[in-house]
């Protein structure tokens, strides 16, 4: 049996700073979404796992560079999660927009609350490739116990 624990989603607006920003080399990073989960003590240790979407749309407006793009999800300030895709070389004059989706699974999370974080990094230098957040931008987890 599934019973379902807790459910959040977290989805900035334009107003919030992240959507135009230049996506920064690793190690910094940007930040897209945060999301808070709560897991009821009662569940048995280990059957509880946490759902994971994301979703988040790029510009590359320079015709210089590929660029490869580290998309991380941690939990509690620990990275638990990351995901590398490539942003292709837009044409020369025109910007090349991209929208990124992929899902994560958390497992054996302990009960209690828990803060869930979404970050991107670029994997060479910015001056070179100018790659920004254009969004939008979403960010989901379900909480569930399997009994």
């Amino acid at each position: 049996m599934v019973t379902i624990l807790d459910y959040k989603a977290s989805v900035p607006d334009n107003r919030s700073g992240i959507v135009g920003a230049v996506i920064p080399q690793t190690p910094q990073q940007q930040a897209l979404a945060d999301l808070g989960l709560f897991l009821q003590p009662y569940t048995e240790p280990g059957t509880n796992k946490v759902i994971l979407k994301a979703s988040v749309g790029v510009e590359a407006t320079q015709p210089l560079f590929n660029n490869n793009l580290i998309f991380r999800i941690y939990r509690d300030g620990f990275e638990i999660y990351n995901f590398i895709v490539g942003v292709g070389v837009p044409t020369a004059g025109l910007p090349a927009y991209y929208l990124f989706t992929f899902e994560a699974v958390d497992e054996a999370v302990p009960s209690g609350f828990h803060i869930y974080l979404l970050r991107v990094s670029a994997a060479i230098n910015t001056a070179q490739s100018s790659v920004r957040v254009s969004g939008p931008i979403t960010f989901s987890g379900l909480a569930v116990s399997e009994t």
